[in-house]
């Protein structure tokens, strides 16, 4: 798992900072964070089979299998989705109401035309380039 955002293209690199900005100043006291930048196949396969496997536990987070179903994660050389969290001091939270807000300004930006918020389909705290 990657979350070194100098491997996302550079069209993500400059929303990720111009959306850090603008959430962090309009909710003090909150951190937007990367959790995840590029995933190798064999990552983006665990994500896959869990929910879906008996040996791996927890809800299905993915349709994309990283080898016949490529994620937006696996793209080369660079990833063509980012992942983040939020933090509100030490506290990492994962409540959709925060993820709706990340949601809006997407378009409020002015980058509707160009990323995608992962939220449309039911993947609040990821963002992809259309």
């Amino acid at each position: 798992m990657a979350r070194n955002l100098i491997k996302a293209r550079p069209l993500l690199r400059k929303f990720f900072r111009d959306l850090k900005g603008a959430y962090e100043r309009d909710n003090p006291r909150t951190e937007l964070f990367i959790t995840e930048v590029d995933r190798s196949p064999v990552r983006q396969l665990r994500l896959f089979c869990q929910g879906r496997d008996p040996k791996v536990a927890g809800p299905i987070v993915t349709w994309k299998d990283g080898f016949v179903n490529l994620s937006m994660h696996n793209t080369r050389p660079l990833s063509s989705a980012i992942d983040v969290g939020i933090r509100f001091g030490r506290r990492v939270i994962w409540t959709p109401s925060y993820f709706r807000k990340l949601g809006k300004y997407v378009h409020a930006l002015g980058y509707g035309s160009r990323i995608r918020w992962g939220g449309a389909f039911g993947d609040n705290p990821h963002f992809e380039i259309r």
